[in-house]
């Protein structure tokens, strides 16, 4: 296809501190024993390799990455790794305020933060369990050690048209992107999955229908940073972004 093949993506374990509704049943899953699970030095070991074919920029992923102990040192042996440009982490942020620091000074370039609703009790819903005040908190400390871009993923779940205008009060004041990210349906996750899920059709005609009425014209704009499927919008004099990942609609994956 004539692509180049830059940009690895490293999942470091399969646990996670929250069940969301669209990841996990309720009952959550059977995880992998430790003696399963690559070591950090084996996962550098392969790193290396795949930076010697080309390979330039790592995401860090899950489950949640920060459940796995020691997870600053795979950043800082990442980081010594000639000719690893970028490393980022995909987080649901709620063990940030610990960690950004030592993450910042291990060599960890920037991360996402996983935010599917700004109302404490939804949030708690989707997550089951989990802490709005406590991501937030994640957000703040990723900002406050230049963990940046700071991209939030949201996935568009009905309920998400009534919150757009939060999200944006987001992007006016501070560099933040948030990005609206298609419902996949897969592993039978429900029939939400198919029959109520939105489309980034649906979201960009609603936050239209806002910048119409009180914020004006969304206009295209780059990439914030970054090498995945995103395309990215801003409202007049809003500092962050809008973004779109159309997993369904785009026939990416």
């Amino acid at each position: 296809s004539g692509r180049t093949v830059d940009y690895l993506r490293l999942s470091v374990t399969d646990r996670c501190n929250f069940r969301c509704v669209y990841c996990m049943p309720p009952e959550g899953v059977s995880f992998k024993s430790h003696n399963e699970v690559l070591s950090y030095e084996d996962m550098v070991f392969f790193v290396g390799a795949a930076v010697k074919m080309g390979i330039s920029k790592v995401r860090v992923t899950g489950g949640e990455p920060l459940v796995r102990r020691g997870l600053p040192d795979l950043i800082g042996m990442l980081r010594a790794l000639p000719g690893l440009h970028d490393i980022s982490l995909t987080s649901n942020g709620v063990l940030l305020p610990r960690f950004a620091k030592v993450l910042r000074d291990q060599g960890l370039d920037r991360v996402n933060i996983s935010l599917d609703s700004l109302d404490p009790e939804r949030y708690r819903l989707i997550t089951r369990g989990g802490s709005l005040a406590m991501a937030l908190a994640g957000v703040e400390a990723a900002l406050q050690h230049d963990l940046q871009p700071v991209k939030l993923n949201v996935v568009m779940m009905p309920e998400l048209l009534a919150e757009l205008p939060q999200f944006v009060a987001l992007t006016k004041d501070r560099p933040l992107h948030v990005r609206f990210i298609e419902w996949m349906p897969v592993g039978g996750c429900g029939p939400r999955c198919t029959s109520e899920s939105l489309t980034k059709d649906d979201v960009m005609e609603a936050l239209q229908k806002l910048g119409a009425d009180e914020l004006g014209e969304l206009e295209p704009v780059a990439s914030p940073g970054g090498w995945g499927p995103a395309r990215y919008h801003r409202f007049p004099g809003h500092e962050g972004t809008v973004g779109f990942i159309g997993s369904v609609s785009d026939h990416f994956c």
